[in-house]
């Protein structure tokens, strides 16, 4: 990861079968496909989400918030006024994280989420297609404001972020640099991933997001990817490093940023990347 500054190291959509992969450009027509009704976010009771997350051809995992401890639950269907399968969790918490199951792939999926009575909007998500099938991915990186904007997100950051929500991809993965900096202020560290997470979420309604840590990201101390952390949801228990499979391809992200190994692929994590790649039989590979 560069540690100059920077705007936006990779932006590109690409569509992908087992032919092979095609890189196209973004359609510039910024038409949106805004849910209906309200937001979620103007209601006090939501803080964060609701976001899909690790979608496959048969599960979903729905992510939110609330200011308070509620109980959760997700309604879904193939339609937004057909809402006819539930998952619920009775236990309180202010974090609630469901899966939603018995989809089918290459589908269309409606789901809003309910807490103490409360419900958000009704958003939808592609499930992952069969093997070999195309799909959307669009990945990109760099993203972080400079000192003078900081937290604030970039405006053009915010208007790439609509225009993917309105290619309405598969999934998205970001490659790193999300804020200018982490320091031992927590505070503030909470301050510029909300500043982050505010816009990104505005996409994880509709599409899964990953993200690989980058130098920017990381905070003083053991807890150096905390923040990271809590800003994505996706694959490896709280790992800062993972795989996964979608449709035909492997996907695997890494961390180059564990202290004292900075710039470097090496230890537990090099053993893993090894007996990952050669473990998995996906003929299109993306190692970010």
């Amino acid at each position: 990861m560069s540690r100059k500054l920077s705007f936006l190291v990779l932006f590109s959509l690409l569509v992908l079968s087992s032919s092979g992969l095609v890189l196209t450009g973004l359609n510039n027509q910024m038409t949106s496909y805004e849910p209906k009704s309200r937001d979620v976010m103007a209601d006090i009771a939501f803080t964060r989400g609701p976001t899909v997350n690790m979608v496959n051809k048969t599960n979903a995992m729905i992510f939110w918030r609330t200011e308070t401890e509620t109980n959760a639950t997700v309604n879904y269907g193939n339609a937004s006024d057909n809402l006819d399968s539930s998952k619920s969790e009775s236990t309180l918490s202010k974090e609630h994280r469901i899966w939603i199951d018995n989809l089918n792939a290459g589908t269309t999926v409606y789901y809003e989420v309910v807490s103490n009575g409360v419900s958000s909007d009704v958003y939808h998500f592609k499930t992952e297609p069969e093997d070999g099938k195309p799909f959307k991915l669009v990945i990109m990186g760099d993203n972080r404001p400079d000192g003078s904007v900081a937290p604030e997100q970039p405006q053009t950051f915010k208007d790439i972020m609509d225009m993917v929500k309105n290619e309405e991809p598969h999934l998205v993965i970001m490659s790193g640099d999300y804020v200018y900096t982490l320091t031992d202020d927590h505070s503030k560290n909470v301050r510029a991933m909300e500043k982050f997470t505010e816009v990104t979420d505005k996409v994880g309604h509709y599409v899964p997001i990953y993200g690989a840590i980058g130098n920017h990201d990381t905070a003083p101390g053991e807890g150096y990817a905390d923040y990271f952390l809590d800003a994505f949801e996706q694959y490896g228990d709280d790992s800062t490093y993972f795989s996964f499979d979608y449709a035909g391809a492997h996907f695997t992200i890494l961390d180059t940023e564990i202290p004292g190994y900075e710039g470097r692929i090496t230890g537990a994590q090099y053993e893993w990347l090894v007996d990952d790649l050669e473990t998995t039989d996906k003929q299109i590979k993306f190692v970010i």
